[in-house]
Parts: C-alpha cells; structure tokens; sequence
C-alpha cells in the first residue's frame, strides 16, 4: 500500500519540491499552449465582433460622406433657385414698373384728349 508523504518528509527532501513545482508549472504551460475547444470558439467570436465593428465603422463613415455631399448639393442648389426667384422678381419688377408708367401716360394721354386736365 502507498505510504501517504508528510510535511516533514518534503522537507527533508527539497528536490522533491522543486519537481513537483516543475510538474505544475509544465503542466500549466501545456494548458495554456493549446487552446480548447470553448476558448477557440470565444476567439473566433470576438475576432467576427470586431470586423462587424470595423465594417460597421466604415459604412457609418461612408454614410456621412454621402449626407455631407447631399447636404452640399442640396445647399448649392437652393443658392442657384434664390438666384434665379431674384433675378426673376427684379426682372417682374421692372416690367410692373414700366407697365404702371405706360398706363399712367395712357391715363394721361386720354385726359388730354377728353379734355380734362389738372
């Protein structure tokens, strides 16, 4: 029958200490070496959440970009309409006022020939 190590025999033996420290730490480096299967499925996660990340990113990025060209497009073609409305009105305003000149000398024209004068 196996004879169970006391405290006291390790101490009187330190080589046996030391070679049971070497088995623990060896066997925890061959642990640590080879990844299971759990540990490789976290790994293949985290390595799929991070190019969801990086893609994501990416087209947020390019999404901006877009709304900013849209928003500048946008911007340049108001500023071309309110050009053109004033042109337009400067345009309409000038024609009314020619218009109200003309009649007003029609106006008068007729007075003068109806004979009604000021």
């Amino acid at each position: 029958m196996a004879r169970l190590v006391h405290h006291g025999d390790m101490a009187r033996h330190p080589n046996l200490l030391a070679l049971a420290l070497a088995l623990l730490a060896g066997a925890a480096a061959a642990q640590a070496e080879t990844p299971g299967p759990v540990e490789r499925t976290g790994a293949a996660i985290e390595r799929g959440a991070t190019r969801t990340g990086h893609a994501l990113e990416r087209g947020a990025q390019a999404t901006g970009r877009g709304l900013n060209r849209a928003g500048a497009a946008i911007g340049r073609g108001a500023t071309r309409t309110g050009h053109a409305i004033e042109r337009g009105a400067r345009k309409t305003g000038a024609a009314i006022g020619r218009g109200v000149e003309r009649t007003g000398a029609a106006i008068e024209r007729g007075a003068e020939k109806a004979g009604v004068t000021d």
